[in-house]
């Protein structure tokens, strides 16, 4: 009987702290500060290359694979976390992010790479930044517990005018826009995240499973590779675009402003067949609006 009573007690003990675990949840606190719930790897070599937080230096990279000759530092803006690197070692981009909100875009005011975190993470236990050979990469730590999955960080890479041999951007629940760059190769994958693809200058493929994909660009320059499960496909291009575009859907509408053969499978087109588009979905929906 006595066993019975401490067995009970210890289950209502267990049920209490499981429902605090689940509140706190629910409320979006940061779980950074209660150390028990993370096993703790102790990082080696500890680099040169600084990192600053708010204009301040905040400590040192650490990370088994970085080459801290390639890290530069400079004061940045309040409220971030950055890493800059030489664009002229770097041919590739890596970046994996799970529930932030990435933005990826080229721009006239820096000649290096720089990625910068809204201060509102511990940047230095969730992430890992740094060179491998002439990739660079982001990407969350998989030492991390699923309850710190959703951060709601802010991710902004900014890049020089330059062509990469490839770009991939990757993320799970979160945000990503992608503006101006130029590369080879350009994937974004997104599992139920909007993706938004501005000015993209390369092979493109996109894929989604419930996110909505947008595709946009001023001047059609490249062929397009688009694949969705239950998120919608919108595509806005030049009314003067050469283009043929290849479209199969299951059970989602096709909608459009050129010239239509075909209802769930089919093909648009208008001009010469300049470029090769390729949309599938199995429900989602199917745009292609001209401007």
């Amino acid at each position: 009987m006595r066993g019975n009573k401490i067995n009970g007690i210890l289950w209502i003990l267990i049920a209490v702290f499981l429902m605090g675990v689940l509140i706190r949840g629910l409320s979006g606190k940061d779980y950074r500060n209660m150390k028990f719930w993370t096993w703790h790897i102790p990082e080696k070599n500890i680099l040169k290359g600084k990192i600053y937080i708010n204009g301040k230096e905040y400590g040192r990279m650490k990370s088994n694979s970085i080459d801290s000759e390639n890290l530069q530092t400079t004061d940045y803006e309040e409220g971030y976390t950055t890493y800059s690197f030489d664009v002229d070692k770097i041919h590739s981009l890596d970046l994996n992010t799970v529930s932030s909100k990435i933005q990826c875009f080229t721009s006239n005011k820096t000649d290096k790479v720089e990625i910068k975190f809204s201060d509102n993470i511990d940047v230095k236990r969730l992430y890992e930044v740094g060179l491998k050979g002439t990739t660079l990469y982001l990407k969350r730590k998989s030492k991390v517990s699923f309850i710190n999955i959703h951060d709601a960080t802010e991710v902004i890479v900014s890049v020089p005018e330059t062509m990469f041999d490839s770009i991939k951007v990757e993320s799970v629940s979160g945000r990503i826009d992608a503006k101006n760059l130029s590369a080879r190769n350009i994937e974004i994958s997104n599992v139920s995240g909007r993706t938004e693809t501005e000015n993209l200058k390369g092979k493109l493929r996109l894929n989604t499973v419930s996110g909505r994909a947008v595709y946009t660009t001023d001047e059609l320059k490249n062929n397009l590779d688009i694949e969705s499960v239950s998120g919608t496909i919108e595509i806005n291009i030049p009314k003067n675009a050469d283009f043929a575009a290849d479209f199969k859907t299951v059970s989602g509408s096709v909608t459009t402003d050129f010239t239509k053969t075909g209802k769930k499978e089919g093909t648009i087109t208008n001009g010469d067949r300049t470029y090769d588009l390729r949309l599938e979905t199995v429900s989602g929906s199917i745009k292609i609006f001209s401007f």
